[in-house]
Order: structure tokens, then sequence, then C-alpha cells
């Protein structure tokens, strides 16, 4: 398949998600605002659909049928959203991409209730998985759960940090990350393995070989934070890169650095895995690329 083709096959599908994941949830019972209403309104506040994209590589690589990449990509997208709107309560965050987020709009409460909702949802949709035995859907489900709960707990980790504002090491916020945001990048391979049969052996390596890239993946998100808000907890860290935050060139060249090495090392592996890992670690190139103008 062409360039051309490939692409307007991924918009058909990014479109596709987009007006799937506005019908998950419940209506009104009786004339209050739904929760539906509400996560529509966090959504319309945009985003990249970065993690639907690579779940749509995925899925070809796998040889997964359409139907079911959306219904993957609709599960972790919808899982992703009600992330950020639990993550903006517990940071404070009152705008995200320059809309009001929900807590502030409408209540704390309503906002729990919206990203509870959506968490929900999300695992229902997974039932939705079509030719699949009851085995495979078991290791989905346990697969999601297991990793859904290590990012809970490094939401509770965080908040637990952020009171004490204690300095962190490297090492410490590399262990917070790999909780955090490995499991997210982990589960858009995961689950297509589980469906495609792959070993059990190489879904467990998956997470080994995605570490490095969710790292480069959260520093750069975390410094796109700094640069928008001027502080960020998890850069009062004690030693590394952070020592270095007024200087802007350090830390890109460290990115970058670190984005080059993972190519390499990928392209010496050369599994089947590769081309998707340098295809998430290119985007990060980019990013740097635009961070650092």
């Amino acid at each position: 398949m062409n360039n051309i083709q490939n692409n307007n096959e991924l918009e058909d599908f990014l479109t596709k998600i987009d007006d799937q994941i506005i019908l998950l949830g419940e209506p009104s019972i009786l004339s209050e605002k739904s929760l539906k209403e509400s996560k529509i309104y966090h959504l319309n506040t945009g985003g990249s659909k970065f993690r639907c994209k690579v779940i749509f590589h995925v899925c070809k690589l796998y040889d997964i049928s359409i139907k079911n990449a959306e219904t993957i990509a609709l599960t972790l997208e919808n899982l992703h959203q009600a992330s950020l709107i639990h993550d903006d309560i517990q940071d404070e965050d009152e705008i995200r991409r320059s809309f009001k987020t929900i807590w502030t709009k409408e209540s704390i409460k309503k906002a729990l209730l919206v990203g509870d909702m959506m968490i929900f949802e999300s695992i229902k949709t997974l039932l939705n998985l079509e030719n699949t035995s009851i085995e495979q859907l078991k290791l989905v489900f346990e697969n999601c759960l297991e990793n859904l709960s290590l990012m809970v707990a490094a939401q509770n980790c965080e908040l637990d940090l952020q009171k004490k504002e204690v300095c962190l090491s490297y090492e410490e916020y590399r262990t917070i990350v790999l909780h955090k945001t490995l499991p997210f990048f982990y589960l858009s391979f995961s689950i297509p393995a589980i469906l495609s049969n792959v070993k059990k052996k190489e879904i467990v390596n998956l997470k080994k070989d995605l570490e490095e890239i969710s790292l480069i993946y959260q520093i750069i998100d975390d410094y796109e934070d700094f640069e928008k808000k001027e502080v960020v907890n998890f850069f009062k860290l004690t030693d590394n890169l952070y020592e270095y935050l007024d200087d802007k060139d350090k830390i890109k060249n460290f990115l970058l650095s670190k984005v080059n090495e993972e190519i390499k090392i990928n392209k010496i592996k050369s599994n089947r895995n590769s081309v998707i890992f340098n295809y998430i670690l290119e985007q990060c190139s980019k990013k740097i690329d635009k961070i650092f103008l």
C-alpha cells in the first residue's frame, strides 16, 4: 500500500474513532446534564490522537481486522481521556488547550464522575472485539486491568510527592514514568499481540522494549508543560538532565541523543515491532524540534 492510500485509511480510521467516542455513555435520567455531555465538552478541547495512530499501525502489523483495531483504539483513547480529566483535578489545572477543564467549569465531583464513567465504558467496549476466543478475551481484560492498576498507583505516588514537594532523582522519576506512561504504550501493542496469538514471552518482552521510548515521550511532555506553566513538580529533580533547565540546548541534545540511540537499537534488533517503535521515536523527534524552536 502506498503512503497516500495509507494516509487516507488512517484519516478514515481516526474519523470513525471521533464519531464513536462521543456515543459512549448514558443519557440523562431526568433533566440533569448528562455525563456524556460533559465528556463531549472535554473531547472538543482537541488532541493529536497520537495513541490511535500508533494503534492503527500496530494493528496493521499484527494483521488485526479494522473493526477490532477501532475497538482497541476506542477503548484506549477513551481511557486516556478519562485519565486527563482526573489528572486535571489532581494537578489543579484550570485550563486545557485554552478551554476550562471540567472541574473548573462544572465541579470536582462532576469531573470525577465523568472520568469514572469513561473508564467503565472503555472496559465495556472491549466486549465488542470480534472473532475472539474466551481465552483471548480473558487475557485482554487481565492485561488491561493490570496496567490500569499500575497507572493508578503511579498517580497516587505523584499525589503524595506533590504534597511533600520532594526532589526526585532521575531514577525515581524514571520509575514513576514506567508505571504511569509505559502501560498505555504497552497496551497499544499487547492487545493486538494477544489477538494475534503471539507467544506470552514475546508479549511480556514488549514492555521492556518500550521502556526508554515511554521515558523519552514523558520527558518531552513534562518539558512542554514546564514551558507553558513555568513549573512542573517533576522538574524539581536532583541530578542529570534537570540540573540544566535553564539551558535548552543541553536538554534538546539530551533528548535527541536518546531518540537516536533508541532508533539505532531498534535497527539492530530489527524485529517486527521495530518499525512502529521508530515511528513513535520519529514523532518524538518532530515534537522536540517544535518545542525547542
